[in-house]
């Protein structure tokens, strides 16, 4: 399917960035308390920390190796399948669109939480039988979740590609990774798509199920927009 050793330019250089902002920010945050996080990772609008670039940068933030690795494996083997099927520019443009999108639901399902968290706090606080210092407490407690509540990582991106193999690919034999059984691409994406579905309504945390669902879904309509009227494009 494809070597290590030959991996198209656009992939290989996602791999090197996002490898390299990943040891980067760690490196920096261990050395010198700075958390990149603050500044590139996805922040909700009410927050003191948002800017408008977060909306791409997130892409290239990760939480930790494990979250890293796995984004770097899925980028390396549905990655290298679109960018020799469509070439650099292509496919550079469409893992991009891929990450904007994703990013779009898990957004709405954030901001829609936190207004809940809002809603309690302004109750709590406007409790005459809590005492100051509990009303300090739960304002804390509000200021730190609206700055921790971050959506990050390369994932929505991955699963937009995983939605252009589907849509392109569907029917070719893949092997699972050391394990000597194949199944066609489109039934395993297919697995991993219920299973975000599942995650999502569980409200499983620390996971963006919807970020993967909303770039499953950019990056299969992508395919279907292009593929139909790809002389014009």
């Amino acid at each position: 399917m494809f070597s290590i050793f030959n991996i198209p330019m656009v992939t290989k250089n996602l791999l090197l960035i996002n490898i390299i902002v990943y040891f980067f920010t760690y490196i920096l945050k261990q050395t010198q308390g700075i958390d990149l996080n603050d500044y590139f990772s996805l922040h909700d609008h009410l927050s003191s920390n948002f800017k408008p670039h977060q909306w791409i940068t997130y892409i290239f933030m990760h939480a930790d190796g494990r979250h890293l690795f796995g984004n770097m494996l899925g980028i390396l083997v549905f990655g290298n399948l679109l960018e020799n099927h469509w070439g650099p520019k292509r496919f550079l443009v469409f893992y991009m669109i891929c990450g904007l999108g994703a990013a779009i639901p898990q957004y709405i399902i954030n901001h829609i939480q936190l207004l809940k968290v809002i809603e309690a706090k302004d109750l709590d606080i406007m409790n005459p039988d809590l005492s100051p210092s509990i009303k300090q407490v739960i304002m804390d407690h509000f200021y730190n979740r609206l700055t921790k509540s971050i959506t990050l990582g390369a994932s929505g991106a991955l699963y937009g590609i995983m939605g252009g193999a589907f849509a392109i690919f569907g029917n070719m034999p893949f092997s699972l990774f050391l394990i000597p059984i194949q199944i066609r691409l489109k039934y395993l994406i297919t697995i991993y798509m219920f299973g975000e579905i599942i995650g999502g309504l569980s409200a499983g945390k620390g996971i963006a199920h919807f970020a993967h669902i909303g770039g499953l879904i950019v990056g299969m309509v992508m395919v279907l927009i292009w593929e139909r009227n790809r002389k014009s494009y």
